[in-house]
C-alpha cells in the first residue's frame, strides 16, 4: 500500500465532492450507488467522493 498526503481530486470528481458535503445528510441510500446515478461514476469514483468529502470537512479544507 501506498500512502500519500495528497488529498486533491480529480477535477471531474469535483461536483460531486461538493454536492455530496452539502447533501450527504438528506442523500438516498445506499449512498455508493445514490453518487454512481447521479454523477455517473464509478464505484471507486464514488468511494473517492465520499472519503475527499469527509477529510475536507475533518480536516477543515478550503470550504469546509
Amino acid at each position: 500500500m501506498i500512502l500519500t498526503t495528497d488529498h486533491s481530486a480529480p477535477g471531474h470528481l469535483e461536483p460531486a465532492i461538493v454536492w455530496y458535503r452539502e447533501n450527504h445528510m438528506i442523500c438516498e441510500r445506499p449512498l455508493i450507488p445514490a453518487l454512481r446515478r447521479r454523477f455517473n461514476l464509478s464505484a471507486l469514483e464514488a468511494c473517492q467522493v465520499m472519503r475527499l468529502a469527509n477529510l475536507a470537512q475533518d480536516w477543515g479544507g478550503a470550504d469546509a
